[in-house]
């Protein structure tokens, strides 16, 4: 009769590995959650770089607009923004290029774009770090007959550190200003 009696007595609580297995699941699942969240901040990062620089181009495009190079006499033909195209390597605690006269307002079209070049590259470079490639780009896009639209400033970065990410900004030149 002892058999019986042992056999009609209800387990209660948990046993070691039920609790095992839960810890299991839950450590899973915390995992799973900082993951997302590494991830999501590394994304509001880039995002915030990206409007960053946005902003940064079309100062530059606003800039550049202001200083063009008419290639002739005619107003068909598109305006040329060739002084501002360059790549630049952000290198530790460089200054940008300013040229001199700058507060007397004595300063030529070259001097003019060097400075708006800084400008740009100063913000640029904080934004994509100490070993970060900048590149300032004027992609031709003109369709048919209409030579004086389809400019487009093109700016081309990569963040120092990241995993072989490059980013582009498409800003259009209105060229008809």
């Amino acid at each position: 009769m002892k058999t019986a009696a042992t056999s009609s007595i209800h387990q209660q609580g948990s046993t070691l590995i039920e609790i095992l297995v839960s810890m299991f699941i839950l450590a899973l699942g915390l995992m799973a959650l900082i993951a997302m969240q590494t991830r999501t901040s590394i994304g509001i990062k880039e995002a915030e770089n990206q409007t960053i620089i946005a902003q940064a181009t079309e100062n530059l495009a606003e800039n550049m607009m202001t200083n063009p190079y008419l290639d002739s006499a005619t107003a068909a033909q598109p305006r040329s923004y060739g002084v501002y195209t360059s790549d630049f390597a952000c290198e530790k605690n460089a200054n940008p290029v300013r040229p001199q006269g700058t507060t007397a307002g004595q300063v030529g079209r070259e001097a003019l774009a060097t400075y708006h070049l800084a400008d740009f590259y100063s913000t640029a470079c904080e934004v994509v770090g100490v070993d970060g490639d900048v590149a300032v780009t004027i992609k031709n896009n003109a369709v048919g007959s209409n030579a004086a639209t389809g400019q487009t400033l093109s700016v081309t970065w990569k963040v120092s550190g990241s995993s072989d990410k490059t980013f582009t900004y498409d800003y259009p030149l209105d060229d008809n200003l």
